[in-house]
C-alpha cells in the first residue's frame, strides 16, 4: 500500500492486486469494514484525523489492482457528533493505467507486456496482459501511474509506438 496526501482534503491510497486479494465490492459489509481497517490504518501511521464525510472514488483495473481518492466534504455535522465516518463510494471500472517511464529504463523482458505511448517526450506503458508481479514491482518503482481522465487523455493525445 502506498498513500499519497496531496493536501488536508485529498487522500490518494494505492492498492496493487498483490495486497488486497480480500477486497470485494459486491459485499457491502466487508467493504465497510475494510474502509474501517483502511481509516485506522490511515489515521495511526500517517496522523490524520479520520471523521466526517468522504467521497471515495476507487479506480479499478485488472492488472494493478485499485487507486482511492478519497476525498473530504467539508461539514460541521460529523465533527460535532465527535469521531464519526459516513462515506459515498464510486467504482470506476476498467480503467486504464498509465505507467510513465523514462527510455532508460525500458527492458525487453518489460515490453512483451505492454502498448507503448509517445506524447512529446514522454513514454507510458499500458498494460496488455497479465503480467508477473515481479515485473509489475520493477515498473512501479521506475514509473509514476497516471489514471482516471488524465490517461484518456494521454492515449488521445499520443501516438503508439511500435518496438
Amino acid at each position: 500500500m502506498k498513500v499519497s496526501i496531496n493536501s488536508d482534503d485529498e487522500i490518494i491510497v494505492f492498492l496493487n492486486n498483490s495486497y488486497i486479494e480480500e477486497l470485494n465490492f459486491t459485499d457491502r459489509r466487508k467493504t465497510e469494514n475494510y474502509f474501517k481497517s483502511l481509516f485506522q490504518k490511515l489515521s495511526k501511521n500517517y496522523d490524520i484525523e479520520m471523521n466526517g464525510f468522504y467521497n471515495v472514488n476507487v479506480y479499478i483495473n485488472k492488472h494493478y489492482g485499485y487507486i482511492l481518492e478519497i476525498n473530504i466534504e467539508n461539514t460541521d455535522y460529523y465533527t460535532y457528533f465527535g469521531n464519526q465516518i459516513d462515506m459515498k463510494i464510486n467504482l470506476i471500472k476498467d480503467n486504464n493505467f498509465l505507467y510513465e517511464i523514462d527510455f532508460l529504463y525500458l527492458e525487453p523482458n518489460l515490453l512483451k507486456y505492454c502498448h507503448i505511448y509517445r506524447d512529446g517526450k514522454k513514454l507510458y506503458l499500458k498494460i496488455k496482459n497479465d503480467i508477473d508481479n515481479l515485473i509489475l514491482g520493477e515498473l512501479l518503482e521506475k514509473s509514476n501511474i497516471i489514471y482516471g481522465e488524465s490517461s484518456k487523455q494521454i492515449i488521445k493525445d499520443s501516438v503508439e509506438v511500435r518496438i
